[in-house]
This record gives structure tokens, sequence and C-alpha cells, in this order.
């Protein structure tokens, strides 16, 4: 049985490609440095602190409180129940991942193509 080739994401900056091309955060970017990421959407930077949970997973927490009161129902039970990115497979510069919520549950696939400094 062959190991999984996979990591946490290094420091350095990222373009986020979800295979559902309607997902409104495929394309966006991030730039991780020391455990803190920052995602830049709509103008605006949101800062997260990335949780190791496991070789291979993390999970991000954000640094502000998250106005829930435009959120659908679905969203809201998404944030209580907390996700994690589950990094598949590494070839060269881009991460595989699968968004969880558990073992059974995803909520979305892709991968994170680092960027040239």
């Amino acid at each position: 049985m062959l190991a999984q080739n996979c990591s946490i994401p290094e420091n350095g900056n990222y373009r986020v490609e979800f295979d559902d091309a309607n997902n409104p955060n495929s394309g966006s970017t991030f730039k991780l440095q020391n455990k803190t990421v920052y995602f830049m959407t709509n103008n605006a930077i949101d800062e997260y602190e990335l949780f190791q949970l496991g070789k291979c997973q993390y999970t991000l927490k954000s640094k502000e409180n998250v106005n829930e009161s435009k959120f659908t129902d679905f969203q809201k039970m998404l944030i209580k129940q907390g996700w994690y990115y589950d990094i598949t497979n590494v070839v060269e510069n881009v991460y595989y991942f699968i968004m969880r919520i558990d073992l059974h549950i995803q909520c979305g696939s892709g991968k994170f193509v680092k960027l040239p400094d």
C-alpha cells in the first residue's frame, strides 16, 4: 500500500479552484503566512487562523466574529458543525483537497494552486 502524498500548504500565495465552476469562491486567492490565512474576496481581506488536525487535514477559524444574519439555515448549520480541508494529493505546487464536514460528508473539492512569488 502506498502512503498518501499530502501535506498542509506552505507559506505563500494561492488561487482556489473548486471542481464546481459555480462555486462563488472559485478563483479567489489567499496568502498563508505562519498559520495565518488572508483570503482576498470582494476587495476585502478576511483573516483566519489555521489549525492543523492531522498530517493532511486542517481547519480555519475566523479571527473576527462572523455576522450570520444573511446566512441560510444550511450555512448556519455548516458553521456550527464545523468543516475542514482534507489534502488528498500534492503534485508540485498544486494541493488537491476535499472540503469535509466529517469523513462521510463533503461540501466541495478542488485544488489550491501556489502562485509564483
